[in-house]
């Protein structure tokens, strides 16, 4: 059983640490996921900027469009991204908690044992006096 226990501690503990680098993943990417939309909205601005001036700068909007676009496409890549990272996150919180659970059933059965020793023991003490 303690080596059972330790096995799981020792589990627990890479959990913990996955945990972690999960969260610490999930943080980048919604800190990248900011700065995509404040530089999207920026590239809107501008869009809407360019149209506002002349006709000569047609060439520009169209780079602009494709920068916008490429905007986009990264957003929508981070937005999967971090859905996957919740789900890969969401994951590892159940096995946590799991691993919770059947820890906390492995000290309730430490517990149980040991309070049988002590009976055994106090049984074990009687008996010695009685000899």
């Amino acid at each position: 059983i303690i080596n059972e226990l330790k096995e799981e501690r020792s589990a627990t503990e890479i959990l913990k640490s996955s945990y972690n680098d999960a969260t610490i993943k999930l943080k980048e990417a919604e800190t990248q996921l900011i700065e995509l939309n404040i530089e999207h909205n920026k590239l809107e601005t501008d869009l809407e900027t360019v149209k506002l001036e002349n006709s000569e700068l047609k060439a520009s909007k169209e780079d602009i469009q494709n920068e916008l676009q490429e905007s986009n496409n990264n957003y929508n890549q981070l937005k999967t991204e971090m859905a996957n990272l919740k789900i890969s996150f969401d994951t590892l919180n159940n096995d946590f908690n799991e691993l919770n659970t059947t820890n906390e059933g492995i000290i309730n059965e430490l517990k149980e044992a040991e309070a049988q020793l002590i009976e055994l023991n106090i049984e074990h003490n009687k008996l010695e006096t009685d000899l």
